[in-house]
Parts: structure tokens; sequence; C-alpha cells
């Protein structure tokens, strides 16, 4: 397999690695995100000279953190749906003229909201989005701007088809595939139980420690499930984490068939699955260098460095398929599944006329009822009253809610999923391939942990095509 190019945070994450550690081993009294920050901004920027000098300048350093969490959220999209390197350039030197005090701040501002005009004709949302973070903006105007965004989202995730639809024959070929999949891996016994198989995903932590079932926060900070012990060091060196893909080891993983099954379908008709993951060498790679330094302030690099990204499983070639979904499910993910599945059911309740889309609110609202004894239509009502009349952004609101009346019965769901029923749902996914008709399903990136929590929880559909609207990721 060909090495995947590095996205820029990945590369730059390579590049200033080494400096970071000795920095840190010379001078341990240094807060390490900090450090990195600099290091990332010496190598950006003229004004920073060196890491040295950026540490000592605090407007800088705010310019530089600001910067790195905007590299982040960006690294977080999957390769080639990413702000590029020459564009984020633009925000880069909108934030040094705004800490650094320079007159010709309006100027640079223009430019960066001409960037976010062009990706909204662009229909890139995700870009926009992360780029109007940097605007500091007065509620009501957070509010107008992400209804826009929320509208302009729905719109093309729900009625987003295929510009050339596949032909029947390229619709039965990708059904046949998956159905042949599906049999070897029943053949082969990869979806047999075995005696692991009824441990859950919090028993099957290793000692590099797990998230704790009530904490998402620490959720986001540390690794996640971590299945097979014996698979977990990377069989290519650590210093080239985040800039190469390691070489791919044939057959070792018996889910490979699905994986490359999920390459062909990327390439040949581009639909992408993608999971949220960090690789586990590399969060103990940054953990060694954030002990490095000041130990109240090594949390902060722990959770930031490296950032949950959305990869094909195929960039995880020494990782097992089902640790990669292990180390995707989180509390963090359960929260965004069900905004995910609330925001379309509140989208086709405010939509006009007849849309086709219908149906999903009464498979939505009977799924709540039955498998959390929820009312939806009570928090609908609230939703729409508190973010449209109220004072709070519509994802402020649906947070509120999922904490009201989520948050109790979902509290340990992904750590109580065991490794039988992953290998259920896996196998479910295989099923609703074999049998969907895709051939107007839009290009672009999924969620196939998504795909997996649908068969988990045992959410119903109006058809077996419809979850490709809700996990579209771009």
């Amino acid at each position: 397999m060909q090495a995947r190019v590095p996205t820029y945070l990945e590369a730059k994450l390579g590049e200033v690695y080494e400096a970071t550690r000795v920095f840190l081993e010379e001078s341990p009294d240094h807060d390490p995100m900090a450090v990195l920050v600099a290091h990332v901004m010496s190598a950006d920027t003229r004004e920073c000279k060196n890491a040295a000098a950026c540490l000592d300048s605090e407007p800088l350093l705010k310019a530089g953190r600001a910067y790195f969490a905007l590299l982040a959220e960006n690294d977080r999209l999957p390769p080639g749906e990413q702000i590029t390197e020459e564009e984020l350039a633009l925000p880069r030197s909108l934030l040094l003229d705004f800490f650094l005090g320079r007159a010709d701040i309006q100027h640079r501002a223009q430019e960066v909201l001409g960037l976010i005009e062009r990706k909204f004709s662009e229909r890139a949302f995700q870009q926009a989005t992360i780029l109007l973070q940097l605007f500091e903006t007065d509620q009501a105007t957070r509010i107008q701007n992400e209804r826009k965004l929320f509208y302009e989202d729905m719109i093309q995730r729900l009625g987003v088809r295929r510009r050339h639809p596949l032909s029947p024959d390229e619709t039965r070929r990708i059904k046949e595939h998956f159905a042949e999949i599906l049999k070897g891996l029943d053949e082969d016994g990869a979806f047999k139980a075995s005696d692991r198989s009824a441990r859950s995903l919090s028993e099957l932590y290793e000692g590099d420690g797990g998230p704790s079932p009530t904490s998402a926060d620490e959720t986001q900070s540390r690794p996640r499930g971590q299945f097979v012990a014996s698979k977990t060091e990377p069989g290519f060196p650590l210093a080239s984490l985040d800039a190469h893909t390691p070489t791919l080891v044939p057959d070792a993983d018996p889910l490979m068939s699905l994986s490359r099954t999920l390459d062909w379908l990327a390439s040949e008709h581009q639909i992408h699955f993608s999971l949220q993951v960090r690789h586990p060498a590399a969060i103990r790679r940054w953990e060694a260098v954030a002990r490095l330094g000041q130990r109240d302030k090594a949390q902060a690099m722990t959770r930031a460095v490296p950032p949950a990204r959305w990869r094909s499983p195929s960039n995880f070639p020494d990782l097992p398929l089902i640790e990669l979904i292990g180390r995707h499910m989180s509390a963090t993910v359960l929260r965004e599944y069900v905004r995910t599945l609330t925001r379309a059911c509140y989208f086709v309740l405010l939509a006009v006329g007849d849309t086709g889309l219908e149906d999903y609110i009464d498979t939505y609202f009977g799924w709540l009822e039955a498998r959390f004894s929820i009312n939806g239509t009570e928090f609908i009502d609230r939703l729409h009253r508190e973010s449209t009349l109220g004072e709070q952004t519509l994802l402020e609101t649906l947070d509120a809610i999922f904490d009201d009346f989520f948050s109790t019965p979902m509290a340990t769901l992904p750590f109580s999923f065991t490794e039988a029923q992953i290998h259920q749902a896996i196998r479910d996914f295989l099923v609703q391939m074999s049998g969907a008709s895709l051939a107007e399903v839009a290009p672009g990136y999924f969620d196939l942990g998504g795909f997996l929590l649908d068969h988990l929880l045992n959410v119903p559909y109006p058809t077996r095509e419809f979850p490709f609207r809700l996990h579209r990721i771009v």
C-alpha cells in the first residue's frame, strides 16, 4: 500500500516533536503545551524567531494557542477535506495581527471573511464553522450564524444526490461484494464467539489508561477501548507516527477483508467510511513529552495531542478493526450521535411541504419511547422554543436536552458494549450494505461508528439507505 501523504498538522507534529521533547528535558519548569505551541509558531511564522522567544512573548503565545486550536479542529476532518496549508496562512496572520495589536487588522479580517464566504459557496460547512470560531461575536450573532449553518448543512445532508447515479451493474457489484465478505467472515469464524467476547470495553483497557464511564472529559484525553494488547505496539518508528502511514501487514486482522472492501468502495465509488480515533502509540508518545514539563499543565497537552481524527481504518493498519471501533466509542461520540439524530428530526419537522422524509420522525420518536422510555415531543418543543426565542445556540440547547433526557439512560452505554455485540453490529452492517441500494448515495465521508451504533441500539429507519443522510461527516 502506498503511504498516505500526511496532513498539515500530522507533518507539523512530526517536525517539531524532537525539538519539543529536548526543550522540555532541558527546561522542565515550562508548560508543555506552551512549548509545543511555541515550536509550531517558530516553524510557521517570521514573528517567532525561535521557541524561546515565543515563550517570552505573551501576545505570540496567545496567538499560537488559538492557531493550534484551529489546526487541531481542522485535522479532525478527513484528509483532503481540510483547510489547505495556503488557506491556513490567512487565519494565522489574522491571529497575529489581533494579538500583536496591528493597525491593519480590519483588512486581514475581511480576507478571512471572504474565505468563509467561499467555503459557504463550496458547501464546505465544516471548514466554514472552524473559521467562524475565530471571530468574537455577541450571542445574537452566534445564534444567527449557527442557524444559517444548520439549515445549509441539513439541506445538503438530507437532500444531496449523486450527480451521476451508479448503474444497476455497479450497484449489483457492491451488493455482491459485501455479501461475499459477509459469507467469508461467517465461514472463517471471524464472527464466532471467543473466550473474551462477553467482556465490555471498560474491562478491555490496558495499563495506559481508559476513560471513566462517567467522565466525557476523561474520554477525550485518554486512549479508548483496547481489545488486543499485543496489537497496540506499532511496527514502525514512533517518530514517524504523525507524518507517515505504516506498512500494511497482510492478513494480520481477522476483519482485514472488510477494511479492504471499504478501501475498494472509497476508491471505486468515493464512499468513504471513517472512524474518529487517536492512535494509542501517539498518545503514549506525547504523554511522555507532557510529563517532562509542569505536571499540573500536562493534561492540557494530553487532551489536545494528538487530536481525535476522522480517518479510514486503512490509515491504522497496525491496529485491528475491532480495536479501532472500540477506541472510537466514547461518551463524547455517543452525545454527538444523539445530536445528529435529533437535529435531523428537528429539521424535518421545520420543513415546509412534503419532503419525503416525514417517516423518519415516526421512527425516531418510536425508537426513543421503546428503547429509553423518552417522550421525544417534549424536548423537541423545548429545542424549538429555546433555540429560536431564547438566548441559547442550537448546540447549547441540544447539550442541555441530552443532559436532562439522555445522560442517565446512556451513561454507561459505550463502556458496556461487548466484543460480541460489536462483532454482531459489524455483521448487521454488512447485511445492510449487501441489501441497500446505493445508486444515488452521493460521494462523501461517512461515520462508520454511527452505522454500528444504529445496530447496537436497534435504531429503525424508513429505508436501509436513510442512515447515509445522517452519518455523513462531510
